[in-house]
């Protein structure tokens, strides 16, 4: 049939107007080729989590750990398996994958005393089994860790047993010893504050609480693990607690959300390692904390879940929305929505850039054991319908001859290939080019 579009022009189609596109004298199969949703759901875990950790090894599998058991996730299949027991029943830990590949656990809520346990925990994914290793001066749980460049593990903050403030201090845990030792004290004691290690090696830390019921903090630290001192970072645009901070490909650092004090925040900012400052960007379409942030390949940042409510840490909205960053126009887009609401869930980033969500809770009570995947839809292409293919009849004036062109019904628009196309949204095409396709009789 003459002047039929081919997958470009359909693609063009389709996402000039972001709606589903129905052709007549096309095939359902190649309509529904780029129809896909953002969104699907994954292998079920062998039990409900929430306040896990989830650790991506070098196969590509995905170890998640919690509540003294463990299991591991295969992204080729879509299937869960369990893996070995953990010595010490925990969770509000962290675990980080060191250089050789194993997983260090540490800290978190025990269901013995100490109950924040001080205890750590090797995972090994050759051998499927845990062992123990040395432990920490101090017990902590919610506290957070990163993996430095010379392959050390640097841990911050959290609460100790006992206390009803947070920690100042640091520790190190060295995969050589298997021992940790003291790194010196932040400028103040944080808990429910994010990390992330820099391009230059240093180590930012951001926000959080010093107490309960407390004012997050607007300050931040940084850490050099050369000289082992802790320096002021400045301060954010906004107190901060539980959001989110991920680094991006152009070194730049994006903290996302969080709770401040009477509610949550729906805004962004970025820190420049190069000037060290931070600069307001765009806000979320939703106020939230306890969400997940994951960096794309494209360097989009994905933002996943959350909760928010009244007040300083008063929970009553849940969220299954999902956000999509643009580091370069600081803009928040819609990414569609997870199966069901969550937080304190987990994100991974798997194979072919998908982001794997785990558990979480789906209100104030009760954990979660279904995941969702979310893979990034195919980038945007002008709307630019294909010209007539030669072979057409074409009458005088260039338009097509009776039974030649095709028809597209879009959702929400009607575009008309009749030797004159009509945009159903703005024009995109350069200026000077003939706005009806050319043709010869």
């Amino acid at each position: 049939m003459c002047g039929l579009p081919g997958e470009a022009g359909m693609r063009a189609l389709r996402r000039a107007v972001g709606g589903v596109l129905v052709l007549s004298a096309v095939s359902a199969a190649s309509a529904a080729a780029y129809a896909g949703p953002e969104w699907q759901t994954g292998g079920r875990m062998t039990i409900e989590r929430s306040q896990h950790t989830a650790t991506v090894l070098e196969d590509g599998r995905v170890l998640v750990a919690s509540e003294g058991t463990s299991e591991l996730y295969y992204p080729a299949t879509d299937n869960w398996g369990v893996s070995g027991s953990m010595i010490v029943r925990r969770t509000e830990h962290a675990a980080v994958r060191l250089q050789d590949g194993r997983v260090l656990v540490v800290g978190g809520q025990a269901d013995v005393a100490p109950w924040q346990t001080p205890t750590a925990e090797i995972f090994d994914p050759k051998a499927g089994t845990w062992s123990p290793t040395g432990s920490m001066a101090t017990g902590r749980t919610t506290a957070e860790a990163v993996l430095l460049a010379d392959g050390r593990v640097l841990v911050v903050g959290g609460w100790q047993g006992g206390s009803v403030s947070a920690l100042w201090s640091a520790e190190i845990y060295d995969p050589q010893t298997g021992a940790f030792s003291p790194a010196g004290n932040m400028s103040a004691p944080r808990e429910s504050h994010a990390v992330a290690l820099l391009p230059n090696g240093k180590v930012l830390v951001t926000g959080g609480q010093s107490a309960a019921g407390e004012t997050p903090l607007s300050s931040a630290d940084l850490f050099d693990p050369a000289s082992g001192t802790w320096s002021s970072a400045g301060d954010m645009s906004f107190p901060r607690a539980v959001h989110t901070m991920s680094v991006l490909p152009d070194g730049r650092v994006v903290v996302v959300g969080g709770m401040t004090m009477g509610g949550y925040l729906a805004s962004a900012e970025f820190f420049d390692p190069k000037t060290g400052t931070f600069t307001k960007s765009g806000n979320m379409r939703l106020q939230r904390a306890y969400h997940t942030a994951s960096v794309l390949p494209g360097g989009e940042v994905l933002i996943a879940g959350g909760a928010s409510g009244t007040g300083t840490g008063g929970l009553s909205n849940f969220f299954a929305i999902a956000e999509l960053f643009d580091p370069a126009l600081g803009t928040f887009t819609d990414a569609g929505a997870m199966s069901v609401e969550r937080w304190g869930h987990t994100a991974s980033v798997v194979s072919l850039g998908r982001v794997l969500v785990v558990g979480g809770a789906v209100s104030m009570f009760g954990m979660d054991a279904t995941t969702d995947i979310y893979t990034k839809p195919p980038p945007e292409e002008p709307f630019d319908p294909p010209a007539e293919p030669s072979g057409c009849a074409c009458a005088a004036g260039g338009r097509s001859a009776a039974g030649g062109g095709w028809t597209a019904l879009l959702l929400g628009a009607l575009i008309l290939r009749s030797g004159r196309t009509r945009a159903p949204t703005r024009r995109t095409r350069p200026r000077g080019r003939p706005s009806t396709p050319q043709c010869r009789a």
